[in-house]
């Protein structure tokens, strides 16, 4: 095991252990968030019913992939990003739970102008100054919601970092 002191230098290091064969494109890091998105709003449903210990468990590691796929983007475009949580007593939890999905659809079609420009496509541009203010917009809204359920999303993230290198036998990991 390599194991790297903070999880922009892990996820640095195993972009390049997991996709040695075929480095990911910036697209297929986008339709990742995209999903990974779509998974925590599926747990929205059972959060409004009748979460038990397992609901809340699986919301903490599906924020940590939306937080390891956006620092993903990030890496693939050479942005900065940073999350924190915002006070959000006035905001409901179903409102997080849309806004987060909101929050990563307009990062997809930010990611979407950048690369139609890079192809040569004739429609609207962005910059990846856009990116990278979605980007953290997707953070601040993923650590709020986390903070909603009490959270810790950076030690969910690296637990669920080390889990997944750990379930496909990958060397590269994230202290504690």
């Amino acid at each position: 095991m390599i194991f790297y002191p903070t999880l922009f230098e892990a996820s640095s290091a195993r972009q390049v252990e997991w996709c040695a064969a075929a480095p990911m494109s910036l697209s297929y890091f986008s339709n990742e968030l995209g999903g990974e998105a779509g998974e925590v709003l599926e747990l929205w449903e059972e959060i409004s019913s009748v979460p038990d210990e397992d609901t809340y468990a699986n919301l903490a590691d599906e924020l940590g992939d939306v937080v390891i796929c956006t620092i993903n983007i990030a890496i693939k475009t050479g942005i900065t990003v940073k999350g924190y949580a915002l006070p959000s007593e006035d905001v409901s939890t179903s409102t997080l739970f849309i806004g987060l999905g909101a929050d990563v659809g307009v990062a997809q079609n930010i990611v979407k102008k950048l690369e139609r420009e890079q192809l040569g496509l004739v429609g609207s541009r962005a910059t990846p100054n856009e990116l990278m203010q979605a980007l953290n917009t997707v953070l601040v809204t993923a650590y709020t919601l986390a903070g909603r359920f009490d959270i810790d999303l950076e030690a969910a993230t690296r637990a669920k970092f080390n889990k997944t290198s750990s379930k496909y036998g990958l060397q590269t990991m994230v202290l504690h």
